[in-house]
């Protein structure tokens, strides 16, 4: 039996659509990869990494808590296996205020040039929030839609515009959408 749109076999068409769309996922993380390159970090990501270091290093979730730990968790992955500076003087248990910008501040003071590596790193080590994100949308709407719903699915997922940048920095927003799908 043969499909109407194409004169193939549904398993033909299935594994050509199946092909096509693992290469709009390989194109959109190499996409988010380069904007997590090439942009400056926002003004959040400088407070996120240091506290996902203060949460590797130090077992403290109390920095920056007004977001979940895990994102900044995984961001700060890399950092145990590269050689970076950090200095944890400043942060004070004993006060109740935010401290998280003072740190992160401190982290691109004594890390220089080198700081915007890092965080990119940090950023390249959130890819897999994107992907998982891109493969829910695929398989739910794949389930509930057929292959073409799927398919065109996973490219609203990896074309819009706030996924790809969203995806490339090291906040909660990316994640959160994709656990919660």
């Amino acid at each position: 039996m043969s499909t109407a749109k194409t004169g193939e076999s549904p398993s033909t068409y299935r594994s050509w659509l199946s092909r096509l769309g693992w290469a709009v996922v390989v194109v959109h993380v190499a996409a988010v990869a380069w904007s997590g390159y090439v942009h400056t970090p926002v003004l959040d990501e400088i407070a996120h990494l240091p506290a996902g270091l203060a949460v590797l290093k130090l077992g403290r979730t109390d920095v920056y808590s007004v977001n979940p730990p895990a994102v900044k968790f995984v961001a700060a992955l890399p950092l145990l296996l590269i050689d970076h500076q950090e200095d944890w003087s400043t942060l004070d248990v004993s006060q109740r205020k935010r401290q998280e910008w003072l740190l992160g501040h401190q982290f691109i003071r004594l890390n220089g040039r080198r700081a915007w590596w890092l965080m990119t790193l940090a950023r390249w080590s959130c890819l897999p929030f994107t992907v998982i994100g891109a493969l829910v949308c695929w398989k739910w709407a794949n389930e509930v839609l057929g292959p073409e719903g799927g398919f065109v699915s996973l490219l609203l997922w990896c074309c819009s515009p706030n996924v790809i940048g969203y995806a490339s920095l090291i906040t909660p927003d990316i994640p959160s959408s994709s656990c919660f799908l």
